[in-house]
């Protein structure tokens, strides 16, 4: 993996697995994928053999995320906003990927985010309402296009893995 990412002048590799029915089977493979070089991962908490049947088991999510060498992703079980906490508080995780929930909605991040946004109370200070508003508004779109160039370097990494198979 290392190979790859300095050959095409990557900064980062990622990557996605599904736990294992074993979870000792699980933990060897996640310390492999890091020791080779995986700087974020993300972990899916259903097995191959599960693939979209049942529930997502954020306990192993929860045991794989607590390597904690990498940040770690929790995928599986977020279907709405409100499953965005319970997910990160089940599994340790540092962050959500999702990916079917998307389709169905794709502000599903965007809704979760307007819902911790900072309410603004009206106040002696210098500045308007207006002024904090728009000042509000720039933080998130910066936000928001981090995550969008993030998304598009890992799009044109995995781009450049197809094209190697």
């Amino acid at each position: 993996m290392r190979d790859s990412c300095d050959k095409f002048g990557l900064r980062l590799m990622s990557t996605k697995i599904r736990t294992h029915t074993r979870i000792d089977h699980s933990l060897r493979l996640v310390n492999s994928l890091i020791d080779n070089g995986s700087q974020l991962m993300s972990i899916h908490g259903r097995t191959w053999q599960q693939n979209r049947n049942g529930a997502a088991d954020w306990s192993a999510v929860q045991q794989l995320c607590d390597v904690d060498r990498v940040p770690t992703f929790s995928n599986g079980g977020v279907r709405c906003a409100a499953d965005i906490d319970r997910a990160l508080l089940a599994t340790h995780a540092d962050g959500i990927m999702s990916a079917e929930p998307l389709l169905v909605d794709p502000h599903l991040f965007r809704t979760w985010a307007l819902q911790r946004r900072p309410q603004h109370s009206p106040t002696a200070a210098s500045t308007s309402i207006d002024d904090k508003n728009n000042d509000n508004q720039r933080c998130w779109l910066q936000v928001d296009n981090f995550f969008f160039e993030n998304f598009l370097k890992k799009i044109y990494f995995f781009i450049l893995t197809l094209c190697e198979v």
